[in-house]
């Protein structure tokens, strides 16, 4: 059979896009314009299940973290998942609360967020932080060093654990695939330098609390970063579990899990009083109903919790 020219084009070019869609893609650093009165950005998407999919896929995929998918798909399996079935990607964000310049690191949220100077936007990226009895310590410093290529140091204490564990770590660890910290890291002042934000030779840890304290990105992400930012630049590093922010004349509230396992649930009293000052600086009335219902669920979603008058 002789397939015509213009067929056999067809045919080469259909196999190429096919090859093309099958390929490993990453969505690089999202990044959103900063506008006067709005707090609340990006949009949620959806995406179905791939052959071969599990949770520290699509989070890689689309530049989130683990966690974030686990809070907006709580009743779907990580490593289970129905090929071509609709999981939630939580890429719409609130704004920390605080000055919006240099880097804020909310860690209950498990997600850093930087100001370029003389630029009206912010960039975002997810995080894999301090595990339980090694957190991340909540605290105002700044970057001290810029490394590419780091060594790793073993801590003693590290050490020490996973000799505990029957692993054998040596007391450092030259560049290379070997190495957790990645190409690059940035040293931070706190406390005499003993904390990085860095990358990882294991992506699964990012939107995690999995590290012994310091703040791993993916590696795309973290030499991304270290090209933006400069020695000096600030480092917020807070916990707020309960963001509240404005998307026009519409209020938000966005809930994630606290930190700390003993106080799995959020005190919801303690934010109504600054949930009812916020509403009155706009003159909006608020859900409350709603508003406990998304504080409980925490499924790390901005959800609308003022009402128009039309609703009364």
């Amino acid at each position: 059979m002789i397939i015509p020219v213009n067929l056999k084009l067809f045919f080469k070019h259909r196999f190429l896009l096919l090859f093309f869609m099958m390929m490993p893609s990453f969505v690089f650093a999202l990044t959103y314009p900063l506008e006067k009165g709005i707090s609340v950005i990006g949009r949620v998407q959806t995406s179905l299940v791939e052959p071969g999919d599990n949770f520290n896929i699509i989070a890689r995929r689309f530049d989130v973290g683990y966690y974030d998918l686990i809070e907006a798909n709580p009743k779907l399996e990580p490593e289970k998942l129905p090929i071509w079935y609709p999981v939630v990607i939580p890429t719409k964000f609130i704004i920390p609360e605080g000055e919006q310049k240099g880097i804020i690191v909310n860690l209950p949220e498990l997600r850093l967020y930087y100001f370029p100077q003389d630029k009206e936007e912010v960039i975002t990226f997810p995080l894999g932080v301090g595990r339980q009895g090694t957190t991340t310590p909540v605290c105002l410093t700044k970057i001290t060093i810029k490394t590419r290529y780091p060594t790793w140091y073993v801590p003693e204490s590290i050490r020490m654990a996973r000799e505990q564990e029957g692993v054998h770590l040596p007391k450092l660890v030259l560049p290379g695939p070997d190495n957790p910290l990645g190409d690059y890291s940035l040293r931070l002042e706190i406390p005499n330098g003993a904390y990085l934000m860095h990358g990882t030779n294991d992506s699964s840890g990012v939107g995690r609390r999995s590290s012994a304290g310091c703040i791993r990105m993916f590696p795309e992400d973290i030499e991304e970063l270290f090209a933006l930012v400069e020695v000096g630049t600030s480092v917020n590093i807070i916990d707020d579990p309960l963001k509240i922010g404005w998307d026009g004349k519409f209020l938000y509230l966005e809930s994630h899990q606290p930190l700390d396992s003993d106080k799995q649930k959020i005190d919801f009293d303690a934010i109504v009083e600054k949930i009812s000052k916020e509403a009155k600086k706009r003159n909006v009335k608020i859900d409350w109903e709603k508003a406990r219902k998304i504080a409980k669920d925490q499924n790390g979603i901005p959800e609308t919790i003022s009402v128009s008058d039309d609703a009364y």
